[in-house]
C-alpha cells in the first residue's frame, strides 16, 4: 500500500481528473495512484507554471526520500520496476483522457482536501501495524475530514494542516 503509491497532485485543478485518476488508480499491478491536492507541497517541480498559467496540470511524485537531489540520489536507488508500472499507469491515464468528452479547463477553486484527506487515510491505516506514530497521523486526518464542508474544503484556518500533516508523514518514511 506504501511503496506502491504514486501521488498525482493537481486533478483537482480540472473538472472530473481526480474522479477520473481514482478510477483507474489501482489499474496496473505494482502501482497504487492517488490523488492530492497540489497545493498540500511548496512548488518543487514544474508543474508550478502551468498552475500559474491557469493551465491543467498533474504532477505525479513519490515523496522525497533522505537522498532526494543530494549526491546519494544514484539510478542504484531507483526502483525500476516501479517505474515501469507508473509509465504504464499513465499511458492508461492519457487514453482515458483522450476520450473525454469535454475540453479540460483549469479549475480557479479546486480544492479537495476531503479527497486528500481519504487518501492519506489510506496511507496511514497501512502504516498503523508497523509506527504507532501513523495512529497520531490518522488522528489528526480525520479531525480535519471532520472539518470540511460538503465541497471537501477545510476552513482557510485549517489548511495549512493538510500540507503539515504530508510534510510529517514524508519526513518519516525518508
Amino acid at each position: 500500500e506504501v511503496g506502491s503509491s504514486v501521488f498525482a497532485l493537481g486533478g483537482e485543478r480540472s473538472e472530473g481528473t481526480s474522479t477520473l485518476i481514482e478510477s483507474i488508480g489501482r489499474a496496473e499491478p505494482g502501482v497504487i495512484v492517488r490523488t492530492a491536492d497540489a497545493d498540500i507541497i511548496p512548488p518543487l517541480s514544474d508543474h508550478e507554471p502551468f498552475w500559474a498559467a491557469r493551465i491543467p496540470f498533474l504532477l505525479l511524485t513519490c515523496g522525497r526520500s533522505s537522498v532526494y537531489h543530494t549526491p546519494q540520489d544514484v539510478p542504484a536507488a531507483l526502483d525500476f520496476e516501479k517505474m515501469d508500472a507508473t509509465a504504464r499507469w499513465l499511458s492508461k491515464f492519457v487514453q482515458a483522457t483522450r476520450l473525454r468528452e469535454r475540453e479540460i479547463a483549469f479549475r480557479d477553486d479546486g480544492r479537495d482536501d476531503a479527497r486528500t484527506l481519504r487518501q492519506v487515510m489510506q496511507v496511514l491505516e497501512a502504516l498503523e501495524a508497523v509506527t504507532p506514530e501513523a495512529s497520531l497521523g490518522m488522528g489528526m486526518a480525520k479531525s480535519l475530514l471532520d472539518e470540511c464542508d460538503r465541497e471537501g474544503r477545510l476552513p482557510e484556518a485549517r489548511h495549512p494542516e493538510v500540507g503539515q500533516l504530508i510534510a510529517m508523514i514524508e519526513q518519516r518514511l525518508a
